[in-house]
């Protein structure tokens, strides 16, 4: 699991990006204390069907930037200098503010985007399965990818490189170990 703390600050300040010239002050921090959570249950969700997102990419990025595009539907209250953006004549208003317009033209937008996110991805990383330039090398993964992807050893211990920096007993370099 990654830096739950770290991570729903970011998702937060991920989901405060689209709605911050539409919403208060007040519904920014409703948002954000929104990402938060949402943050935790994607990640836990990603994990439990065995997405790999190292990095909490998904979770912050996408959940939250979806979180973020419907919040504007739900929140924007009017304010005067939205008026004329995006082609719209009158002030951007949601739900909070009384009208219930915008929430579907946010829906489309999300849709529209995950629609659209997906399919790319999909032609991408299909592809790159197809060249086999998608997974790194078995024996690459086993001994650690740091050497081949980075050049140098990331772990070192006494000049000892430990692959991953969680293995039991470390791996010197140059020197085979025994098979089992």
């Amino acid at each position: 699991m990654q830096a739950l703390g770290p991570h729903s600050g970011l998702a937060g300040l991920v989901a405060i990006t689209a709605p911050c010239a539409y919403v208060t002050p007040a519904a920014s921090i409703i948002i954000g204390l929104i990402a938060g959570p949402l943050f935790v249950f994607s990640a836990s969700w990603l994990e439990a069907l065995k997405i790999d997102d190292p990095v909490g990419a998904v979770p912050v990025h996408f959940v939250n930037g979806m979180w973020g595009v419907l919040a504007v539907g739900i929140f924007a209250v009017g304010n005067p200098d939205t008026a004329a953006w995006n082609g719209v004549e009158s002030p951007v208003t949601g739900i909070v503010g009384g009208s219930f317009a915008q929430i579907l033209p946010q829906v489309l937008e999300a849709a529209a985007i995950a629609i659209w996110g997906f399919g790319l991805s999909y032609v991408f990383f299909t592809v790159l399965k197809r060249a086999g330039l998608l997974r790194s090398r078995a024996e690459d993964e086993i001994g650690g990818l740091d050497m081949p992807e980075m050049g140098e050893h990331g772990y070192l211990t006494d000049g000892i490189a430990v692959p991953g920096g969680q293995v039991e007993e470390p791996v010197v370099v140059g020197v085979t170990a025994p098979a089992s």
